[in-house]
């Protein structure tokens, strides 16, 4: 098991992970999981990947209290846990994940949002992004798109036959306009 905090091995999550192992009756589940924080999650406080047992945290929880980041390594723990004791006929969040969560001492939940987590920075994707303007050259529709596109064709002329290219709009820009 490796967890990537700052190129740092956390041994608090090796022993919360072999703690689990044994309460759940999983002895070998800290060699099958691996954990490293991402900043690419954004929504949610962790995701597990069950074929391999990997474990991304969000790189937010680095700064979280431990007890919150040990809550969420648990709950992710479960979903491993689960999948090694039940097979993947199991459901994420059923009856078997919620009694291993009750065994460590957790009440099962999902949380996307806490007040324990520290606030997300803004997102990028936030800014409103360039929309472009194409119009067809017979009927003259227009067409906003986010990409610009030199195959772009007219939906609206198609169905009566062949279909025409999309010229770009030569005036104001998309962003004005919208």
């Amino acid at each position: 098991m490796t967890i990537d905090r700052n190129d740092r091995p956390e041994p608090f999550a090796r022993r919360m992970l072999t703690r689990w192992g044994k309460l759940w009756q999983v002895p070998h589940l800290r060699e099958r999981v691996t954990v490293r924080f991402s900043a690419r999650l954004t929504k949610s406080l962790g995701r597990v990947r069950l074929a391999t047992g990997s474990i991304s945290l969000n790189a937010r929880l680095q700064f979280a209290p431990r007890a919150f980041l040990i809550e969420v390594l648990c709950h992710e723990a479960a979903h491993v846990a689960v999948r090694l004791l039940h097979g993947p006929q199991a459901k994420p969040h059923g009856p078997e994940w919620r009694d291993l969560m009750h065994r460590a001492g957790y009440t099962p939940a999902t949380m996307r949002g806490h007040p324990d987590l520290p606030p997300a920075k803004p997102r990028a994707s936030s800014v409103q992004r360039r929309r472009h303007r194409y119009r067809c050259t017979i009927c003259q529709q227009d067409f906003f798109v986010r990409r610009k596109d030199a195959r772009l064709r007219c939906n609206v002329c198609q169905p009566g036959g062949t279909p025409q290219p999309l010229q770009p709009f030569p005036d104001a820009p998309a962003a004005a306009l919208a």
